[in-house]
């Protein structure tokens, strides 16, 4: 029961952070303080956040909390091993978006500069992927066969699958592309 009530708080405070996030992006256009919609993309105009934030990460977030709860508490180099390479995940993806060649979007509106929402998306993106990383540790842990399976694992599983698809399918749409002739 207790995994039950940590995991519908885990996706509670995932739903709160995206809502952070989508409002923050709402009141910076609002106030021109982002070029508007059309010349970059904005959160909404991607899939990975429309859907894989909202509502596979929300999943994966039960998944991950449900089963750190009930079945068992993660070795501590695991956790510290997951931590870092969240926040070094985190930092690398931070300074590609700083790159000239990045495509502008509400998180990072122009070259070297880093807006509200995506300073907020920082803090976010870095606990997903730490969260991802446990949830990986834990995933191998019981693929080894030191810890029982839980069905709660296939869900997270399923949710991950789920997220990336729609990574995916913005690639596939254009979202990522670089910027050929980069400015400087």
């Amino acid at each position: 029961m207790v995994g039950i009530i940590i995991g519908l708080l885990a996706v509670i405070l995932n739903k709160v952070f995206c809502g952070i996030l989508f409002d923050t992006e709402t009141k910076l256009a609002a106030q021109g303080k982002i070029p508007a919609r059309g010349k970059i993309l904005y959160l909404k105009d991607y899939n990975f956040f429309k859907w894989g934030d909202f509502w596979f990460l929300s999943a994966m977030d039960f998944a991950i909390a449900y089963v750190l709860v009930e079945r068992w508490p993660l070795p501590a180099w695991i956790a510290v091993s997951c931590f870092l390479a969240g926040v070094f995940w985190t930092a690398l993806w931070h300074w590609i978006y700083m790159l000239p060649s990045h495509n502008p979007d509400s998180a990072y509106p122009q070259t070297g500069v880093v807006s509200r929402v995506g300073r907020i998306h920082l803090v976010y993106f870095a606990a997903q992927y730490i969260l991802g990383f446990i949830g990986i540790g834990m995933v191998v842990l019981m693929a080894m066969g030191e810890r029982q399976w839980s069905p709660a694992a296939f869900v997270g599983l399923a949710a991950g699958l789920g997220y990336f698809a729609m990574l995916f399918s913005d690639f596939l749409a254009g979202r990522f592309k670089r910027v050929r002739n980069p400015p400087g």
